[in-house]
């Protein structure tokens, strides 16, 4: 007879046949347990079943849903029924023959997304920390899983420290959606399995830091606090507003080599009667750091108006570049891959982060009419709003799990800011203003 205890406050959520599941809220809540006995149940069941562990890195899963699930099997004392494999990180029930597997999107930060198609007949994923996925990753995820006659699902567990923008919230949480079950907790729902000194440092934030309890203990939504922004002029009432292409302006395409993503970004800058005008009217994240796709999308979209665009970004694309067999540069590569000429590259050294802040934040402050796309520079927006630096003016980057850390669209973003026309008018500007 097998005994697993499931917490009431779940039973519905491990039971219900909609295709999306979400269990979400506050840590400490017991959900990442409650997801791993439903998946202990199903392997056990005779009705086939194919399990998927995801996380958007491999090696994540090692610590957290291949940990949670081997516990419960040694809670309930399972270990003859269901074999684990440590190295692939699976499990497999001989008596039913289902399976539990692992698939990490990447193996690692840096490298390719992984192609989630590759699994056969998969008929329940579990996404944990499905924060840190992208919406086209899990569009691949939600195509993969459709086997006929199976209980199939997508299920979700992570917390509320996300912003309004993150797809998550946008596609599931703006309007509930009727194939979706959701389940809110915070961590009194598991209080009996917790440490009082744990329960006490939870309840104290509600003194000393509101906003957090209200997001770490309460579960409610919010972003992380941004200390001290990189763009401390940024306004999304003055500068979040749309934008559009003008076929006759210069495109000032800008760019900074990641491994993953490419950052790539697209402005109109130009000057008249009425002021300095800066409009970030696109951009695109190219996964892998790849070139050849990189000028695939351009072109693609932008392949009849070439001849406009003015090209800035990160300096180190000057280096020889591996993805070339002719061993050229990143942008030596771009320019033949587009069709560009030399008197379209303005190619400085990157400017120091404290030099580079300030340029920023003067334009932000004084440019007459500066504009991020909402719609097309997301992330460009985003970065304006999260991303921080130390006591050093240096922007923060050492975890890029944490998304305020990536910063790769604010870096592109300051490569243009280094370029002559934006240079000139800072100077003038300053020079007016005293």
């Amino acid at each position: 007879m097998i005994e697993i205890s499931v917490n009431e406050v779940f039973w519905e959520c491990l039971t219900t046949d909609k295709r999306y599941v979400h269990s979400y809220g506050s840590r400490g809540s017991g959900k990442s347990k409650q997801e791993a006995i439903g998946f202990v149940l199903d392997i056990l069941n005779p009705q086939y079943f194919k399990g998927v562990l995801v996380r958007e890195v491999q090696d994540t899963i090692r610590d957290s849903q291949f940990s949670e699930i081997k516990k419960v099997i040694e809670e309930a004392k399972l270990g003859d029924r269901i074999t684990a494999n440590e190295q692939r990180m699976s499990f497999y029930c001989e008596s039913t023959g289902n399976t539990i597997i692992s698939k990490g999107l990447k193996k690692s930060k840096s490298s390719d997304t992984a192609r989630f198609k590759s699994i056969e007949n998969p008929t329940k994923v579990w996404i944990e920390e499905a924060e840190e996925i992208s919406e086209e990753d899990f569009e691949k995820i939600d195509g993969s899983v459709r086997k006929k006659g199976a209980k199939c699902q997508i299920r979700f567990t992570y917390n509320t420290n996300i912003e309004p923008d993150h797809w998550i919230r946008q596609k599931f949480h703006k309007v509930q959606r009727s194939d979706t079950f959701y389940l809110h907790t915070t961590y009194r729902v598991n209080i009996d399995n917790l440490d009082q000194k744990y329960i006490d440092s939870r309840e104290s934030l509600r003194e000393t830091d509101p906003e957090r309890y209200a997001v770490e203990v309460l579960g409610q939504w919010g972003a992380k606090k941004v200390i001290r922004p990189f763009a401390t002029q940024y306004k999304q009432e003055k500068h979040r507003k749309p934008c559009t292409l003008q076929p006759n302006r210069t495109i000032y395409l800008n760019v900074d080599f990641n491994l993953d993503p490419f950052a790539i970004g697209f402005a109109h800058v130009w000057e008249d009667k009425e002021g300095f005008h800066f409009h970030n009217f696109d951009e695109f994240s190219i996964a892998s750091g790849n070139l050849h796709e990189a000028a695939k999308q351009i072109k693609a979209k932008y392949g009849h108006l070439i001849h406009n665009f003015h090209v800035s970004g990160d300096y180190s694309g000057r280096a020889r570049s591996m993805q070339s067999p002719s061993n050229e540069s990143n942008y030596e590569l771009l320019m033949r891959l587009l069709g560009l000429n030399i008197r379209q590259m303005e190619l400085k050294p990157n400017p120091r982060h404290e030099n580079s802040r300030s340029d920023v934040n003067f334009l932000l402050a004084h440019a007459e009419d500066f504009r991020v796309d909402p719609m097309n520079s997301p992330e460009l927006e985003r970065d304006f709003r999260i991303v921080e630096v130390d006591s050093n003016e240096k922007i923060i980057k050492s975890n890029r799990k944490d998304i305020s850390q990536q910063a790769d669209h604010l870096d592109r973003f300051r490569y243009l800011c280094n370029t002559r026309v934006v240079k000139e008018w800072i100077a003038r500007k300053q020079q007016n203003l005293n």
